[in-house]
């Protein structure tokens, strides 16, 4: 895939995070990952974060232009660092925006700056990568 291919996949990366009372006795992972490929598809460059409250569960789903940066095994290392523990005792708001802000840090220096640096972009200074990955979390 050239280069410039890669930046327009990896342009425009979306996230959904959804809030759902009960599964009704579905399994989570299913759950997520069918609503992530009803509303992105499951070759897209996005990430779902499904919060059941009444169950307090939490669960991230990936699309395949991510999953290569963002395995399963880490998806539940990452749920157990940010969020389980904080869904279980009901501070959901926190445990959402601490797994959107993981997700946006690791996805941008694992697959979009890595892209820059195949076109040769340079950042002006030491601060310019940390300052464009801010404000892209700040907006995201």
């Amino acid at each position: 895939m050239e280069t410039s291919n890669k930046m327009t996949e990896y342009n425009d990366i979306k996230f959904i995070v959804s809030t759902v009372e009960t599964l009704d006795g579905n399994n989570i992972e299913k759950y997520a990952e069918s609503m992530y490929n009803q509303y992105l598809g499951e070759d897209g460059f996005g990430a779902l974060i499904l919060l059941v409250t009444e169950e307090k569960k939490v669960q991230v789903e990936v699309g395949n232009l991510i999953k290569p940066y963002v395995d399963k095994a880490e998806i539940e290392r990452i749920i157990e660092e940010y969020a389980r523990e904080r869904v279980e005792n009901g501070e959901f708001g926190t445990a959402m925006i601490d797994l959107q802000k993981w997700l946006i840090n690791h996805i941008m220096n694992e697959a979009f700056f890595p892209v820059l640096e195949d076109m040769n972009v340079e950042f002006t200074d030491n601060n310019a990568r940390q300052k464009t990955l801010n404000v892209l979390i700040a907006i995201g």
